[in-house]
């Protein structure tokens, strides 16, 4: 469509296009987690089709890890059927853990392509695990087959001696049985639930509803004008598995409370003239939910920075930005986390990201 002009001066038809892509090549990402307490692990799967019609030898998956603990790193995922690839994720200790997947192949067509997805896996310390019911459930239930077992053997030696003329005898019997079979549901329920603990332990002398960094109070004390707001820096980082620069571009806005989910939108890092604000490392937007133990926290932040969406959650002792060196220079952290008992619910704490 071309522009009309009818007469000098007249407003010019400016022609309008619209267009709009949409690719038949789909990728699917299933993530199950066998275990939300350490030391489990995460199944990720991927699958890759064009039109419904898996792309077989044609394209590669891996998975970008970062986690609470080690340093970023690369997994490949092997392809395991046509268009199928998977993955074994261990998550040795607390923390958020995120999964950037990137598939790279060819269609059908010949052209090459591209998906990513991005998945988190949560982790945390505590006695809320499914699978603690499922051993439950089935030890009850093996129980009851014995009670039941127990019950008939003993109601048929019954009727014999009752038979026999011997019905005390039968009754004594029957008590000890029961008695007996009682003590071993006792015994088996209390086993389940001791081996629970020692797989998922809460730290000593600590609560569920609260964050516990012990040694951390020392590195404050200590740090230059014992500035509480380190702290607050180091829980909020350690409970979003986020780096110290993104912790320091948290803006007010950023922060939804009906939803608790915050989004990272930016990073502080150095620049020529001094720290800045950038775009996150991925140059986009995510979203990191606010579990409940860091809530508290958060809102004591949110009343003192004010109703302004633009102020900084996190500040210096001076208001401006925190740099990762300056926060392991301030409150001594490598001595603090040398010393023993260092961990938020139980996990040791020895990288601080910038």
């Amino acid at each position: 469509m071309t522009g009309v002009v009818s007469s000098p001066g007249a407003l010019e038809e400016v022609p309008k296009l619209s267009v709009q892509a949409r690719s038949a090549i789909r990728m699917e990402v299933i993530v199950r987690q066998s275990s939300r307490c350490p030391g489990g692990d995460a199944q990720i799967r991927v699958s890759l089709a064009e039109a419904g019609i898996p792309l077989a030898h044609t394209a590669s998956v891996h998975a970008e890890i970062s986690g609470p603990a080690a340093k970023p790193y690369v997994m490949p995922l092997p392809e395991t059927a046509d268009g199928e690839f998977g993955g074994i994720l261990k998550t040795p200790v607390a923390g958020l853990y995120r999964v950037h997947l990137q598939a790279k192949g060819i269609s059908l067509r010949g052209e090459p392509f591209i998906r990513e997805e991005l998945r988190t896996v949560a982790v945390w310390t505590r006695i809320d695990d499914p699978g603690l019911g499922s051993a439950l459930f089935t030890s009850v239930q093996q129980v009851g087959r014995a009670v039941g077992i127990a019950v008939l053997v003993t109601v048929s030696a019954r009727h014999s001696d009752a038979q026999a003329g011997s019905p005390g005898a039968a009754t004594e019997g029957f008590a000890l049985t029961i008695a007996a079979v009682l003590v071993a549901l006792g015994a088996l329920l209390m086993a389940a639930l001791l081996r629970a603990r020692r797989v998922c332990p809460h730290p000593p002398d600590s609560s569920p509803s609260r964050l516990r960094v012990s040694g951390l109070a020392g590195g404050v004390d200590c740090s230059v004008g014992c500035y509480r707001g380190w702290g607050d820096v180091v829980i909020f980082a350690g409970s979003t598995a986020a780096r110290i620069g993104e912790v320091s571009g948290v803006r007010v806005g950023d922060v939804d409370t009906q939803t608790w989910i915050w989004t990272v939108r930016r990073q502080t890092t150095p620049s020529p003239g001094g720290l800045g604000d950038k775009g996150t490392k991925g140059e986009r937007a995510r979203k990191v939910p606010l579990i409940a133990e860091v809530r508290e926290l958060v809102l004591k932040r949110l009343q003192a920075a004010g109703p302004d969406p633009e102020a900084r959650l996190f500040c210096g002792p001076r208001g401006g930005r925190i740099a990762t060196a300056v926060l392991r220079d301030a409150t001594h952290w490598d001595e603090v986390v040398a010393a023993p008992g260092t961990c938020i619910y139980g996990v040791m704490i020895f990288v601080i990201r910038g």
